[in-house]
């Protein structure tokens, strides 16, 4: 199963091994900065915003079968 799917389908306070870290998938409001989405905590954020993440389709409510935004941050420890 490719990453960005597995990612997509995991439920959100899931702890889950992706792209070589440890994820916890958490429930996310958008913080949005012109036309940009600035997504605060996410492992894979990237300076061109949200809608130039490769893992977008993971994140975005509207791709995700439960209909909730999410980040993925890094489990430590």
């Amino acid at each position: 199963m490719r990453t960005v799917e597995k990612l997509r389908k995991t439920p959100i306070g899931t702890i889950v091994s992706a792209a070589n870290h440890r994820l916890i998938v958490k429930r996310f409001r958008a913080i949005v900065k012109g036309k940009m989405v600035i997504c605060r905590g996410c492992v894979f954020r990237s300076k061109g915003g949200a809608n130039s993440c490769e893992y977008m389709t993971a994140c975005f409510a509207k791709y995700r079968p439960d209909s909730e935004s999410v980040v993925f941050e890094e489990v430590v420890g």
